[in-house]
């Protein structure tokens, strides 16, 4: 008479009923659909070719999923239109079933954005928007990076606490939320620390920026944050030339990557200005990050950037996501896998995404050394 052990008697029961219940679905040779929104044309091309790069990196890392499902990309451009935007959301969960979204555009498209994805209830991941209420009143929108509350609480505290300033100018663009609300926070952070700030708006023109300007100059302020575009910023620096006026500035994320993109050959002005990031050129890289980089470097000729890096890093927690759902097409599980995020290990460290589809990482204050950026102080 044959004799079993208990545990060989534990696994068939085992293997029998319970296992049973939550084995991945066996890959049926039907690909994943993953859809992608983003600026692929117009004028912030740069920003959604820079981004599609790393996520095909990404996919080049790792085509299958677990199962062996084939995982296929739908590219929509919206140009950074929210009416575009809205389109293409449509056109990807009706017409082609994708089961996730990953969206390149900026906080004002995103934001435009929050009522549809609670109605289709697919999950969407936002690669560099950072503006706190693409997550509010929805629960399909996640944040692969910090939200504005915290990038310029930190920009904030750094240049009253660390810099010992006491008065700021900031440079606002009042018609664009994301600048607009890192602005506010800033001032909000600095005046309640005991600093005083004094507020420039981009939107008058330049003859009034300059004029602007010059009074902060007059006035003795030496430090200037400026949440605005590539394209502002630019002309910013170009203004501090003019007056021969050379005070410290603080910019907000993506900064330098859109000027080595859209103005290389003004990279020069911004040489020295701090900028805050999610990735710094001069922290190690983990084992994840190294792979990326050589498969980049494989794949394309190009120069890469952070927002290249927020590509690849975001499709990756996608695909882990789906992974991790039985049925690797069911968007409630992904959406909620998603948001169960703990401790993912990203290109220089460990990424978190809570229920609420806020992202847990640290945010690097960085200088901006050409197509470098070097790491100042990492706050978690």
């Amino acid at each position: 008479m044959k004799t079993y052990s208990l545990l060989f008697i534990i696994c068939v029961v085992l293997i029998t009923t319970g296992c049973e219940k939550t084995r991945k679905t066996p890959a049926t040779g039907d690909s994943i659909k993953i859809g992608v929104i983003g600026p692929m044309s117009g004028l912030d091309e740069e920003l959604g070719q820079s981004c599609l790069e790393g996520i095909k990196t990404a996919l080049k890392l790792q085509p299958t999923l677990d199962n062996g499902s084939p995982i296929e990309i739908v590219v929509e451009d919206d140009q950074n239109q929210p009416i575009l935007a809205r389109k293409a959301l449509l056109k990807l969960i009706e017409d082609d079933a994708v089961s996730a979204v990953v969206i390149i555009s900026n906080s004002e498209v995103v934001l435009a954005l929050v009522d549809l994805a609670e109605k289709l209830r697919t999950p969407i991941l936002a690669l560099t928007s950072t503006h706190p209420d693409i997550t509010k009143d929805n629960s399909y929108i996640s944040q692969l990076l910090f939200d504005d509350h915290f990038q310029a609480s930190v920009a904030s505290l750094y240049v009253r606490d660390e810099l010992l300033a006491e008065r700021v100018g900031v440079v606002v663009d009042d018609n664009n939320p994301h600048s607009e609300y890192l602005a506010n926070q800033f001032i909000n952070k600095f005046t309640s620390a005991g600093g005083t700030c004094t507020e420039l708006t981009v939107n008058n023109g330049n003859k009034q920026l300059l004029a602007g300007l010059e009074s902060l100059q007059i006035q003795g302020i030496n430090f200037l944050y400026v949440p605005l575009v590539a394209k502002h910023v630019i002309t910013i620096a170009q203004s501090l030339e003019k007056l021969d006026y050379h005070p410290v500035m603080i910019g907000s994320d993506g900064l330098q990557a859109m000027i080595l993109l859209q103005y290389p050959e003004d990279l020069h002005l911004v040489n020295g200005m701090l900028a805050t990031d999610p990735y710094s050129s001069s922290t190690p890289q983990t084992g994840y990050g190294r792979e990326i980089q050589r498969q980049f470097q494989q794949s394309f000729s190009t120069q890469g950037t952070v927002l290249a890096a927020q590509g690849a890093e975001g499709t990756s927690i996608i695909l882990s996501a789906i992974n991790r759902c039985p049925e690797q097409s069911d968007r409630s599980c992904i959406n909620q896998k998603l948001r169960s995020t703990r401790d993912f290990v990203g290109l220089l460290g460990k990424i978190s995404i809570d229920a609420q589809g806020k992202a847990e990482r640290p945010i690097f204050i960085n200088t901006i050394d050409n197509s470098r950026l070097r790491s100042v102080v990492k706050v978690y």
